[in-house]
Parts: structure tokens; C-alpha cells; sequence
């Protein structure tokens, strides 16, 4: 089971925590084996957090020693939602009946999907499933993802790559043909380099000799993957490389705000936040607030029996504006937020944040300088010309 639906089960808060010593009462925190996530400074001397109930009354000699205080902000959780509806004795009920049978259901595989299909049909692609004693039914314990696309590639020869994934209920199988490769190479044959500086952390190539490991770093337009290859006999064979190469990017960005510039804050105020999604739509639950943004934590997927649901929860904040007149630490705060805010909105879709860290500084005329420095994981190969190569190894 994983985390997020065990700490539903057995109830989270999530709590406001205010001092001087934030940083001492996280670390006491960990020492003592408390587990609190989904932190978040939200003023120069408060923060907040999600601790487990059974956590909670945990923390009183903790607070006492870091000099803190704690408030509830909300409560989630199965033992919250029983003492709201214990009365509602039906309600309750169908509701443990149902979460039994979601449990349940979500062990199997429900769902097949085949993607990439052009030549090979998708039939014969279920059809040599089936022979793998893989079928809508069978247990998400029972599939190995490894070994899928090795049998797929196996027993078909128009299948040059095929590779298995499960999400939710269903599994997934992508397919590269071998025939369909001029269709998609009509450019030519082509080799894949760097589109920018980043650390490998992975590299799978689907067509083409990998030339760079994990943990490398590589600077922009340094070769990934070879399209230039020369078999047993010495003999020169030109393929189009392809594959997926993720490395970590540093990304620094600057930002400087006048005195006077206006900033959006979290007010403080919170409430949980909850969506529904089903064949594209999504229904999402009220906002009680004029401005707000939501922080979705934890997703469900229930995808069986023809109908794929995707339930997400999440938490809420109210935003609220406040001017330059706010200085000091709660200004550099402030100025903080924004400036990661403009930030994320100039990182690649593809891209998956690492690590973020934010200086700032107050300048003479009261200007406040903020730098960002993201880590992002993204793919970084891209497609270029093969370079010719004469036996010994030597570039053209």
C-alpha cells in the first residue's frame, strides 16, 4: 500500500508551526523518528507541515525545546471522516465497503493499452500477450515489465524495441517497429546530442550506440548516441539514433523588484481540495476563496471496467496581496516566492524539479535581487547530422 493511502487511513494533520527555531524543531523532529512532510516556510518565523496523528501529541516536548508553538490547521484522514459521519450509519458503512473494493480492485490489471502500432496489429500484439500469460485480470505482482518487452522483441521480428510500464490498473506497452523506422527517419540517419550543459542520470538508446554513462557530464552539442556504427567486418553502417538521455540541468535565473512592487502571499487560511477526472474531464470541488492556488498531493487512479477515473486531493491556500510597503524579512520572503514562481513558469513542460535554491539581497535604493537556482531533470537529446568516422575512429 502506498504512503499517501496509509496515511490516510490511519489520519494526518496538518499543522502551522511558529518560533525562531523552525530549523531546530524539523531536525528534533527527525531525530526522534516523527515523520513530517510537505513543509513549507510560509513566513520568516512559520511553517507549515503534515504529521500523522499518532505523531501529534508527540511534539510537545519537541516544541518545548525548540521554543515553538503548534496549531491545527486541518485534519484528513479515515478516523476525521468517521466521527463526522458516525451518524450516518448507511454512509459510513458503503463507504468502507467501497474503499475494501477499490483496494481490491487495484491490485489487478484491468486494462490493456498498445501504443506505437503502425504494421504489427494491435491483436497480434494481444494475441502474443496471451502467450506470456498476460491478460486483462492477472495480478500487478505476477508482471514482470522487463521481461515483456524482451518477449515482445522475441517472438516478432517487425518489433525492433517494445517496452512495458503499469499506471494505476492498466498496463502500458510501447512498441517501435523495425519497418516503420523510414517512416519516421525519412530525414536521414542521425546521431543525438546534447541540446544543453546537465550530469547523465540515465540513458536508454532504442536505435544507436550510447557513448555516454550516468553521472557523466556532457557540455551542449557533445555526441549521446551514435548513428554512425561499423559492424564485425569493419564495414560503415549509418542508422538514425534514438532514445531518451535524462540529466540534471541547472538552470540560474535573476530577478530584481522595485520597492514598491506588488506581491501575492498565502494568506495563511487553508482548506482541503479534491478533483475528479473521467475521460479528459474533470469536476474539482468549490473554492471558498477569491484568490487561491492548490497544492494537489496525492492521486488515485481507478481505471477499470471501461471507465478510467483519477481522484486528487490536495490542499488549498488562499492568496492575498500585500505592497512594498512590507520590508524587511517578510519582504525578502515575499520576493522569494514570486521570483520562484516566474521561475517555474520558464522550465521546459518536460521537466521534473530537483532542487531549488533562492538568494536574496536588498539593495541600496531598497530594490530587492533574487536568484534561482533550479536542478531540473528533462530529457536533453536532440537530433543532428551523423559525423562520418574511417576505421580507426577519427572524425571526418
Amino acid at each position: 500500500m502506498s504512503s499517501g493511502v496509509w496515511n490516510y487511513v490511519l489520519g494526518y494533520v496538518i499543522i502551522s508551526v511558529r518560533g525562531r527555531s523552525l530549523e531546530r524543531f524539523v531536525n528534533l523532529c527527525v531525530s526522534k523518528g516523527i515523520r513530517v512532510w510537505a513543509i513549507r516556510r510560509t513566513r520568516a518565523n512559520e511553517l507549515t507541515a503534515s504529521v500523522m496523528c499518532e505523531d501529534f501529541y508527540k511534539l510537545k516536548p519537541i516544541l518545548r525545546q525548540s521554543r515553538c508553538r503548534v496549531h491545527i490547521l486541518s485534519k484528513h484522514g479515515a478516523p476525521f471522516l468517521y466521527v463526522r459521519n458516525r451518524a450516518r450509519g448507511m454512509l459510513l458503512l458503503s463507504s468502507i465497503v467501497l474503499a475494501i473494493a477499490l483496494l481490491a480492485v487495484s491490485r489487478f490489471i484491468w486494462a490493456i493499452d498498445i501504443r506505437g502500432c503502425v504494421n504489427v496489429e494491435r491483436a497480434e500484439v494481444l494475441t502474443l500477450l496471451q502467450e506470456l500469460d498476460i491478460a486483462p485480470g492477472i495480478t500487478r505482482n505476477s508482471v514482470s515489465t522487463s521481461r515483456i518487452g524482451n518477449e515482445l522483441k522475441q517472438r516478432d521480428e517487425r518489433i525492433a524495441w517494445a517496452g512495458a510500464e503499469i499506471e494505476g490498473v492498466r498496463l502500458v506497452i510501447d512498441i517501435v517497429e523495425a519497418d516503420g523506422r523510414s517512416q519516421q527517419d525519412a530525414s536521414g540517419p542521425n546521431s543525438v546530442y546534447a541540446a544543453c550543459d546537465g550530469i547523465i542520470t540515465s540513458i536508454i538508446a532504442i536505435e544507436g550506440k550510447p557513448v555516454v554513462t550516468a553521472g557523466q557530464a556532457v557540455k551542449k552539442g557533445d555526441l549521446l548516441i551514435e548513428g554512425n556504427l561499423v559492424d564485425t567486418e569493419g564495414a560503415q553502417l549509418q542508422v538514425s539514433a534514438r532514445g531518451t538521455v535524462l540529466a540534471n540541468v541547472l538552470y540560474t535565473l535573476s530577478y530584481a523588484f522595485p520597492p514598491d512592487s506588488p506581491y501575492i502571499m498565502r494568506s495563511g487560511a487553508s482548506g482541503s481540495a479534491a478533483r475528479v477526472g473521467i475521460f479528459g474531464w474533470q469536476l474539482e470541488s468549490r473554492d471558498a476563496f477569491a484568490s487561491s492556488e492548490t497544492e494537489w498531493s496525492r492521486k488515485v487512479n481507478v481505471e477499470g471496467l471501461m471507465l478510467p477515473i483519477e481522484f486528487e486531493f490536495g490542499t488549498r491556500y488562499e492568496l492575498s496581496g500585500s505592497s512594498g510597503a512590507v520590508v524587511g524579512e517578510q519582504a525578502l520572503l515575499n520576493a522569494s516566492e514570486l521570483a520562484t514562481r516566474m521561475a517555474l513558469e520558464e522550465m521546459p513542460e518536460d521537466g521534473r524539479i530537483i532542487t531549488k535554491v533562492t538568494e536574496t539581497d536588498i539593495k541600496d535604493d531598497g530594490a530587492i535581487a533574487v536568484v534561482v537556482r533550479l536542478v531540473v531533470q528533462r530529457d536533453i537529446g536532440v537530433a543532428g547530422p551523423v559525423l562520418r568516422r574511417d576505421v580507426s575512429g577519427d572524425e571526418e
